[in-house]
């Protein structure tokens, strides 16, 4: 499973020579965060689940938010 999860993750991160950037790391991430918590939800760790939700969705839309906000994306 880990290493399913892991080349897939791999697969969205894309590098561009040209402009020296790297693209997808936040969605390389966010496919392990999927993972993770369906693998909590397997297990019926429902509180854990919950509260790993939350702090995702704060980490993606609030910081995302702020990255925005101060010109840094």
């Amino acid at each position: 499973m880990l290493t399913g999860v892991g080349f897939i993750g791999a697969g969205v991160i894309l590098h561009d020579a040209k402009a020296k950037t790297v693209h997808g790391l936040t969605t390389a991430a966010t496919v392990w965060i999927a993972a993770g918590l369906g693998i909590a939800c397997a297990l019926g760790a429902w509180l854990l689940v919950g509260a790993a939700i939350a702090v995702t969705l704060l980490v993606l839309f609030v910081l995302g938010w702020v990255e925005r906000r101060l010109g840094l994306k």
